[in-house]
């Protein structure tokens, strides 16, 4: 809930408020189980860790997005600690983690490796409202690559109507500062 309730935070523009909820959601713990009553019926669940992968991955992004790579750096040395499942990481929980660090590989120059990054989540462009932060990192690679048509072109595409999924304002202000 307060990962989803971070990214919630970034959507309507308010970066440092998605931190703060975002860092919560990093301290929380959930009991060893989760009891769910639906018509009588207890369902037991175990905690995954799952709710803190993606509090912790959309925290990395949103520090890496506005340039605090140094924390965003901080944050995934966390995720990488705690050794979450591969296939959360390029999977849908993932694109904030993969988006964080093409961020940092791009500072960094080691174009592909954030070009790595960005195919390994490219595959959801169409299905979730992260696009834009994928889009944003494609082109910022194309661009540092000396691409700027390409990174052009990227950008512009993912302006068409009926491209992509529905997503925020706020998002999609990345991509219009980027092909400004």
């Amino acid at each position: 809930l307060l990962s989803s309730c971070g990214l919630g935070m970034l959507f309507a523009g308010h970066p440092d408020d998605a931190v703060s909820v975002l860092e919560q959601g990093m301290t929380m713990c959930v009991a060893d189980a989760v009891t769910i009553f639906e018509n009588g019926v207890t369902l037991r669940i175990p905690d995954d860790d799952g709710g803190w992968f993606h509090s912790a991955t959309a925290l990395a992004a949103v520090h890496a997005i506005h340039g605090r790579l140094s924390v965003a750096r901080r944050v995934l040395d966390e995720i990488d600690a705690a050794d979450p499942p591969l296939a959360w990481r390029v999977d849908i929980y993932g694109i904030m983690e993969q988006v964080a660090r093409a961020h940092i590989a791009i500072a960094a120059g080691d174009l592909a490796l954030a070009s790595e990054r960005i195919e390994s989540v490219a595959h959801h462009l169409g299905s979730t409202e992260l696009w834009p932060f994928i889009v944003h990192a494609q082109s910022m690679v194309a661009l540092h690559s000396g691409r700027t048509a390409d990174a052009l072109v990227i950008l512009s595409h993912a302006l068409g109507r009926n491209v992509n999924s529905t997503t925020s304002e706020y998002a999609m202000r990345l991509i219009w500062a980027a092909r400004a």
